[in-house]
This record gives structure tokens, sequence and C-alpha cells, in this order.
């Protein structure tokens, strides 16, 4: 609500409140939401992670339409810059801009306060015999699905260098997602004149995205960390690679069909990110100490956010949309040669000693 203030001011301003203070406030609320739902289900962590995040990338699929109808309820056009870029000027779009992050703040804060109120962490006795029952199971099957024997604190876990394999990994995989994200409608924008197409592309990719961090979620907890992440990036490495291309095709139709396709599918894949990383930090570590622990991990997606703005404000006019894409594509393939080198096993083999 903030940034409704700020935004009539200075750009530093709306930095402040709209990215520092916004993502303060989400790191924060994220990881107790993951960590608390984790616990009430501990042998479904990819699962349970997979719904939490999913919810999570849902609200753009109401959201995106919602602000969208509220700052051009006439679909206005943007205007095409010197540098071919296209921005709207149009005062009556502009106008909206500052109230629209007002009204949307409210209902934030409003679903917020009822999650808040919502939100409690079980004891031993509220986790149901079912998941003690798949827990005393996995015990006895071998070392990929067995649950974690030691609760690490979080000083204890940042000197564990599986963590920051993990936090490296996340950072990686957070340009694809930054570039991806964040760029598609300005990207899509170069060759596309309707806007309201472009919101639906929006509103069905959170559809996709939705999905995905369930359907990679669910992987996690039948298949190894190594194989569920190496797959989720050599798709990610392949969607990003090649994602230039829709704005090659000659026919409008086609080139609007081809991009609304690879816009489905980059959001499909890069959301599994947010379902396996939990999972895996819960199954390495364990879940006393998530909140903190995966806020380690969390660093890396979220310093990739810096930087992946940083490229898309001084990059983009010097090496335009193709030179970021191909960019992002190299940090997708390095994300794929570091997941190899996670350890076979999920635990190790010597209890940390406490200090």
């Amino acid at each position: 609500m903030t940034t409704y203030f700020s935004i009539k001011s200075s750009l530093f301003l709306v930095i402040v409140t709209y990215g520092l203070l916004f993502g303060i406030g989400t790191g924060l609320s994220y990881s107790v939401a993951l960590a608390t739902a984790i616990k009430w289900f501990p042998a479904r962590r990819g699962l349970v992670a997979g719904i939490v995040v999913a919810g999570y990338g849902l609200g753009s699929l109401v959201f995106n339409l919602v602000q969208t109808s509220y700052i051009n309820p006439h679909n206005i056009s943007p205007n095409e810059t010197a540098s071919a870029d296209k921005y709207f000027t149009n005062p009556s779009v502009l106008s909206n801009v500052p109230h629209c992050f007002l009204v949307t703040g409210v209902i934030y804060a409003c679903l917020q306060l009822l999650g808040v109120i919502l939100l409690t962490d079980p004891n031993s006795m509220e986790v149901s015999d079912e998941e003690t029952q798949i827990i005393d199971k996995a015990e006895t099957v071998n070392d990929d699905v067995i649950p974690v024997m030691y609760e690490y604190t979080t000083f204890e876990a940042i000197k564990e260098y599986k963590l920051w394999i993990l936090t490296v990994t996340f950072f990686f995989n957070g340009i694809v997602i930054v570039t991806g994200t964040s760029l598609y409608k300005s990207f899509g924008l170069t060759f596309i004149t309707n806007d309201r197409f472009l919101s639906i592309v929006g509103s069905v990719s959170a559809l996709f995205n939705f999905g995905g961090r369930l359907i990679w979620g669910l992987l996690f907890d039948y298949f190894y960390y190594k194989k569920v992440m190496s797959l989720l990036v050599l798709l990610s490495t392949i969607m990003i690679g090649t994602f230039y291309f829709c704005s090659k095709v000659k026919s409008e139709t086609g080139a609007n069909a081809l991009f609304f396709i690879y816009v489905c599918l980059l959001f499909f894949i890069v959301g599994g990110s947010f379902s396996i990383f939990p999972a895996v930090t819960a199954r390495c570590f364990g879940s006393d100490n998530l909140a903190t622990t995966y806020g380690v991990v969390f660093i890396g997606v979220g310093s990739s956010a810096i930087i992946g703005a940083m490229f898309s404000s001084f990059l983009l006019n010097y090496i335009h949309y193709w030179g970021l894409f191909i960019i992002a594509t190299i940090f997708s393939f390095l994300s794929l040669i570091l997941t190899q080198f996670f350890p076979n096993s999920y635990h190790s083999s010597e209890i940390p000693k406490c200090c």
C-alpha cells in the first residue's frame, strides 16, 4: 500500500517500498507458512511444499486479470519508443497505477490476516497415524526416502556443503525464473499489440504454474532430488534458450499461439523450483528450523532477482531480448552441472557436534 505514495514521488522510493519492504515481508511469511505445513505432513514434504507454493503462485491467476482490467479497462495498446520497446504513456492508463497498488494492498492485507489466524504448528499427537506409518516404513527402504534422522540448527546447516549447493543452484535457477516470468510480457509486446491477450496469457500461465508446482513436488516425493532437479533444469534450459524464436514467426496467429504455449510451459517448469528446494532442505536438515534454514537457501533466488533486474535494466538496450535469454540459458546449464555435485545421500555420515 505504501507504493501508492512512493510511486508518485521517485523511483528510489518505489524500489524501497515495492522491492525491499515487499520482498522482506514475502520472505518472512513464505518460509514460515512452508515450514508449518511440512511439519503437519512430514512424509509428503514435496507434495505439501508444492501445494503451499502453488497457492502462492495461483494468486496471479486472479489478480493479473483484476489489475489489467483496473489499470487498462479499454485495452489501450502501448506506444513504441525510439528503442523499439513499447511502453504505456496514455494518461488514463498511468493515472490508474497508484490506485491499483492501494486497492490490491487492502485486499492482500485482509487475506494475509485470515491466513495468520489459521496458521498453527502441530504437536506430536496431531501428526496423523498415516504419516507416522509412512515414515516408519520409509526407514526400512533406502536412503533416498528416509526422513531426516537429525534436526539441524541453522548454524549447523550452514556448515554443510549440501546447503550451499542448493543455494547456488537456486540462484542459477532464479536467473531463469526472473528472466522468463518478468520479461515475458515486455518481450511479447515487441510483436503482440493486444494487451488483453497478454493478460490472458499471464492468467492461464498461472494455472500451469500452479499445476507445475504440485506435480514437481509430487515427483520429488517419489524420486531422488538429483533426478528431478536435473530434469527440471534441462527442460528450462531448452525452453528459455529457444523462447526468442516466438517473435520470428511471420503469422500473427502463429506467433501468438507459439508465445502462449511457450509462456505456459515455461511457468509450468520454473515453478517446480519453489516446490523442490524447501522439500529437499527439510529432508536434508529437518523441519524444526526449516523456516530459517530454508531462508538461507532462499537467499539464492532472492539475490538472483536483484541481478536479473540489473541485467534487464542495463543490458536490454545493448544485447536485446535474445542476449538476455542466452545469458539465462547459460545459467540454467550451470545449474544442471552443479546439480550433479549434490551428494548421493540426503544425510551426512556423521551427526554434527553441538556447539
